[in-house]
């Protein structure tokens, strides 16, 4: 058997030296494979923003400036994830870094302030996006996501070409890299944690083979970056699939079984030393979750658990083989191709085929381990029983195992890609093996249509799917399987040329059955012009007018959430898979939501997208005033009088002047006895809220009372303006001047971790109004000064100092030990 096609397993020195030389060569093969594909993104203006113009952004049809492009159908399976919560939370990002110079732990501008890190999907200690965050464009942009993809594909490779020769491994990375999940979901944000995946299983695979100080720190930086990350389904997917192939490895594993006791203990440390470093973020999220309203908890959702969602067994498992057999949206979940599909057959086929040379000993573990595993994912996927009941084992049950699993599946496929090439290159199959996988390979595509014709004919018919889709993923994948076959017979020797030749097939499949029609067939992707960032002329004139922090309103998808945090404009509504519990009931409490048969809108989520949101009843208006909402956003006129339009061009802005200041300065206070009581006495037309203020008697302190008593005692008065001298995302200063005692308040959130100055010295707030802060003041003037103290980060921060600290001991010891000059023997 040849060199080129002998199974390869690294280890030690060899594996350094083969890594060194031949990765630099892979790293250049996958650069040049997503120059190729993307470059209209690299070199030619064009950009990946969703926001752009896929979805509502800026203004209804995304951003103001450039050349409007209509686009066919959409890119990405969730490009409005993307496109409303995660591009925007980057410029807060890169705001709150490099304007104010702080740590981006708070946003102040939607929801009446909530938390920022905390909410994990922001990921703003994850070291890509504090680098696109200090440079956001729609270039840089494209490029952020386009290097996630890369380090799927180069951690795909290296990891791989620990058991696998070179052209093998760089079919699996390029199948990493390409995989259908992670193009069909660019754009979210938990693709930062799924690409790591491939780097996670090269850091285990390091720290079971070496005892050195360096594979140690590597699984911990891994685990560090998985968690800061900012996806915990993600990231909860990913830590089940490593760990189970840890203790599977060492379990089948003759030489590492007889280690287990000292590895155990390696990977529990550095487990636990990856959790401690990434404690800034996930202790906050854990206080967040004790204080959240989230769908993923089976208490709000009516006791369903998300962990037993899955598809309906039926025809769309042939999406996974041609993507566009149905159009783009109907039961497609991920992709690999028939290529994929005919090489996974090849390497479990001959799983038990033992070439003549003992490197390929290890093989057959991985081809059983990663197609047990998506074969499991696979049943999953579609709610076979039991597989399906795993979802309600603890912290599984709050995840979407259709969505978040299928990054795992996407890295199991390109696995066993690698492992089928490289038992075909070493010449492990034999013919019968090689026919009948080219044959079954070859009858998925009369059977699919078999099986598909009438839903395919159907979606046509109700113009949900185009004739062009279905035409197009055939004839990729029957175009496809004949170059296959007359590589496998004219190519037989060397095998070499046949393992390249199939690994350019799997590169163009990979490409062409659903990347190069959606981007550049069907769609035109929007120029860099298309900048949403840049704003519209309607954000300059409210940035002018909006001179006491009031707050907008928007509705008509004008100015969509969260885009108003970008511009620093501040907003009542919000979009974001967690809320400060507070928040929804407090909207609700004015807002008669719309029937939950049309609308996820005060479910989930507060867009201003449903409904007219008129604001014509006594009781829609009082939500204006509590949140001193004072301009109004839309693109239909609003009939109401007390709305004053201001501004009308590409978009119509209203004023609206009776609403509370920001900082109001109350003389009287009521005290309900709870939480809901304190809702009730809100909405009671009876209440005058620009004369009295109301409390909740289970927040207020004993000390406390003595002070409602004192307000209470002075003159009737009605509500009166303090002055906010700063505002930034996490201190507020306020100046404020009494001529009798009474209750400052700051319409924003009574989230925990806020903390008071007064005149000085520490404080204490009190929560008003259900959802917002309140302080005690006495007659005289005041500087009132609120700042975001979150304990739980500082916590985190003292954890991972010390993790930080313990970690570095042992390299200091030996870089010590290596620059201790050597003692000459003394002579006799």
């Amino acid at each position: 058997m040849s060199a080129a096609g002998q199974e390869t397993v690294l280890s030690g020195a060899h594996a350094k030296t083969i890594l060194n030389r031949e990765g630099c060569g892979a790293a250049l093969i996958l650069l040049l494979i997503l120059n190729i594909l993307f470059f209209p993104c690299i070199w030619g203006h064009k950009s990946l923003l969703d926001s752009a113009q896929l979805c509502p952004s800026v203004l209804p049809t995304g951003s103001w400036s450039g050349k409007r492009v209509l686009m066919g159908w959409a890119k990405t399976l969730d490009g409005a994830a993307a496109a409303w919560f995660f591009e925007p939370s980057i410029a807060v990002t890169g705001d709150e870094y490099l304007k104010d110079g702080t740590i981006p732990l708070w946003n102040p501008y939607q929801a009446y302030g909530a938390p920022f890190a905390a909410n994990m999907q922001s990921q703003p200690f994850y070291p890509l996006t504090i680098l696109l965050s200090l440079h956001l464009t729609p270039f840089t942009y494209s490029l952020f996501l386009l290097i996630r993809l890369y380090i799927a594909g180069v951690f795909a490779y290296f990891y791989l070409r620990l058991f696998v020769s070179f052209i093998a491994a760089m079919a699996g990375a390029i199948a990493s890299m390409l995989g259908g999940y992670f193009i069909l979901y660019m754009t979210m944000p938990h693709v930062s944690v799924d690409v790591l995946i491939p780097a996670a299983l090269f850091a285990c695979e390091s720290l079971l083979r070496k005892r050195s100080y360096g594979s140690f720190l590597a699984f911990t930086a891994v685990l560090f970056l998985v968690i800061v990350g900012g996806m915990p389904e993600s990231s909860l997917m990913l830590l089940v699939f490593v760990y189970i192939y840890i203790a599977l490895r060492i379990v089948c594993d003759g030489e590492l079984r007889s280690l287990w006791i000292p590895l155990a203990t390696r990977i529990a440390l550095a487990s636990i030393a990856g959790l401690c470093l990434s404690s800034v973020l996930l202790l906050p999220f854990l206080e967040f979750m004790r204080h959240s309203y989230n769908t993923h908890d089976p208490k709000i959702i009516g006791g369903a658990i998300p962990g037993l969602y899955h598809f309906t067994p039926d025809s769309t498992i042939f999406t996974f083989l041609f993507p566009l057999i149905y159009g783009q949206w109907h039961g497609l979940a991920n992709q690999f191709g028939v290529i994929a599909f005919f090489l996974t057959l090849i390497a479990v086929l001959t799983v038990f085929a033992r070439s003549k040379d003992r490197s390929g000993r290890q093989l057959p573990f991985l081809t059983i381990f990663f197609f047990g595993y998506a074969a499991v994912l696979l049943l999953k996927h579609y709610g076979i029983q039991p597989i399906n009941d795993l979802g309600k084992l603890p912290l599984l049950r709050y995840v979407d195992f259709y969505k978040y699993s299928e990054s795992v599946l996407s890295i199991c496929v390109a696995s066993l890609c690698a492992i089928g090439l490289e038992r075909l290159m070493a010449g492990a199959a034999s013919k019968a093996i090689v026919g009948t996988a080219l044959g079954a390979a070859f009858a998925t595509v009369p059977l699919a249509y078999f099986i598909c014709e009438k839903t395919m004919i159907e979606l046509i018919k109700t113009n949900r799917s185009a004739i062009q889709f279905a035409n197009l993923a055939f004839a990729v994948a029957v175009c496809s399987l004949f170059c296959l076959a007359i590589c496998l017979i004219v190519f037989d020797q060397p095998r070499r040329v046949l393992g390249v030749a199939i690994a350019v097939i799997l590169t163009f499949e990979f490409s062409a059955n659903y990347l190069l029609p959606i981007y550049y067939i069907y769609n035109s992707l929007p120029g860099q012009a298309q900048n949403p960032y840049q704003g519209a002329p309607y954000l300059n004139f409210l940035k002018h007018q909006d001179s006491h922090f009031e707050r907008i309103f928007g509705r008509d998808r004008v100015l969509y959430p969260d885009w108003a945090s970008v511009f620093e404009l501040q907003d009542i509504r919000d979009l974001d898979a967690m809320y400060y519990y507070k928040y929804l009931p407090f909207l609700r409490n004015f807002i008669v939501p719309g029937s939950p048969a049309k609308t996820q809108e005060l479910w989930d989520r507060f867009t201003g997208d449903d409904g007219e949101y008129a604001f014509q009843t006594p009781l829609e208006k009082r939500l204006l005033q509590l949140s001193s909402v004072k301009f109004l956003l839309s693109k239909k006129p609003y009939s109401e009088v007390s709305f004053k339009p201001v501004y009308t061009n590409e978009a119509a802005i209203y004023r609206y002047d009776d609403v509370l200041p920001r900082a109001a300065i109350y003389y009287r206070a009521e005290i309900e006895p709870n939480e809901g009581e304190v809702l009730k006495k809100l909405a009671d037309p009876n209440l005058d809220i620009f004369r009295t203020v109301v409390l909740d008697r289970t927040k207020v302190k004993p000390f406390q009372l003595t002070s409602i008593v004192e307000v209470n005692q002075g003159a009737a008065r009605g509500v009166e303006a303090a002055n906010i001298t700063s505002y930034r995302p996490q201190a507020v200063e306020i100046h404020a001047n009494l001529n009798q005692s009474g209750i400052l308040v700051l319409n924003d959130s009574d989230y925990p971790g806020w903390t008071v100055d007064i005149d000085g010295s520490r404080g204490k707030w009190v929560t008003v109004n259900y959802l917002f802060r309140g302080v005690f003041l006495a007659p005289g003037k005041h500087v009132v000064r609120f700042v975001y103290r979150p304990r739980t980060f500082y916590l985190g921060v003292s954890v991972a100092g010390v993790a930080l600290v313990l970690l570095s001991v042992p390299g200091l010891l030996s870089a010590r030990r290596r620059l201790r000059p050597r003692q000459s023997p003394v002579a006799a």
